[in-house]
């Protein structure tokens, strides 16, 4: 399994975006800024905002470049908020990709 993630920093107001195995592991790596000058290195307060399960890399690969390329908070705020448009999403990420998100 494998997960793509997008972590929220409440204090910045700001999104990243990510892949990984070990999503909590991931998670304490921002938080202790072990990516030095990385994009998320300026703030400890990270949290997990949408996490998204699938079979392959490859497929976490896909859903992230999809996620970066919208390059909107709206869309990402609104994928945490509402339920629709999350459905939507997966239904979007199926059809144009064929990967299933669990």
């Amino acid at each position: 399994m494998h997960f793509v993630y997008v972590l929220y920093s409440p204090k910045n107001d700001k999104y990243y975006i990510g892949e990984t195995v070990s999503l909590q592991g991931r998670l304490q790596q921002h938080k202790n800024h072990h990516y030095q000058g990385s994009s998320t290195s300026y703030s400890a307060d990270w949290e997990i905002a949408l996490s998204f399960k699938v079979k392959t890399r490859h497929e976490a690969i896909v859903i992230e470049k999809h996620l970066k390329k919208m390059k909107s908070k709206t869309y990402l705020h609104k994928l945490r908020e509402d339920l629709v448009s999350m459905v939507k999403f997966k239904s979007i990420i199926l059809e144009k990709y064929g990967i299933v998100i669990n």
